[in-house]
């Protein structure tokens, strides 16, 4: 029982540091519409961390690798907050099709970049569904640090952060957890909670609520996830989707009972 508890344990504090940071700030991606943005940068920063690993490859193992990795992956990504900034002020009309554009693009470059790799497969998995379940104490004290600072800068410099600068914020909070969760997986934790209470009216019930599904959706998936021996990340992200469906479903059926 206790090795069971202590192989998800890790996966269980990196998920709840992720939904730390993602349910705020999806909850602002669904305000402003623009729901493909975090697929996007998500795929940004996967891309900057992938070519890092094919340049800096040599250096594995050492902290000068990690530097490269978490540097290349935050500047794609930060070069898209940038970007799409400036869509935004621009060419706000067409904003989500050219973020989609971006996604495709990106996507397909790192397949360019696989297919002389054998092991395209094992690559494509990790950037998609993320390796959550082997996820290292030191990458959970990275991923507490930056919780710890999107606490703080949400909290200091909430009209900015929510403002026109929300762009780069979320361009670097998203780095870190794309590397370990993968695409989907940040998908997940910042559309589906902010989606499943939608119609909650007060900001403060929208986060409660969104952390409070999404963490049951969380420890349910890993316990189903290593009783049945499914792969932890496609897990996870049934998992936050059922309980916020469930969640989205009440809170509309109170609303129209209400309104009877």
């Amino acid at each position: 029982m206790f090795s069971e508890i202590s192989v998800i344990l890790p996966a269980l504090i990196a998920g709840i540091l992720i939904l730390a940071i993602h349910v705020p700030l999806g909850v602002e991606v669904i305000k402003r519409g623009i729901i493909f943005i975090d697929l996007a940068i998500a795929q940004l920063a996967a891309m900057g961390a992938f070519f890092a690993t094919l340049l800096f490859h040599e250096w594995e193992g050492t902290i000068a690798y990690v530097f490269a990795v978490q540097s290349l992956a935050f500047l794609c990504a930060l070069t898209g907050g940038l970007f799409f900034m400036y869509i935004e002020k621009r060419h706000k009309k067409i904003q989500e099709t050219i973020i989609g554009c971006v996604f495709v693009l990106s996507a397909t470059l790192i397949l360019l970049a696989l297919s002389q790799n054998a092991h395209v497969g094992e690559h494509l998995k990790d950037l998609l569904a993320g390796q959550l379940l082997f996820v290292s104490w030191s990458q959970i004290g990275l991923l507490g640090t930056m919780a710890a600072l999107s606490a703080f800068v949400m909290y200091k410099f909430q009209t900015l952060v929510f403002g026109r600068w929300f762009y780069l914020f979320f361009a670097m909070f998203v780095t870190v957890s794309v590397q370990l969760a993968g695409i989907y997986l940040v998908f997940a934790t910042l559309i589906f909670p902010a989606a499943g209470v939608y119609y909650v009216m007060q900001y403060k019930n929208k986060l409660l609520l969104g952390y409070l599904g999404s963490f049951l959706g969380l420890i349910g998936s890993l316990i189903a996830a290593l009783l049945f021996d499914l792969s932890t990340g496609p897990a996870i992200v049934w998992g936050i989707s059922i309980v916020m469906l469930v969640i989205f479903c009440i809170k509309s059926y109170a609303d129209r009972k209400n309104a009877a």
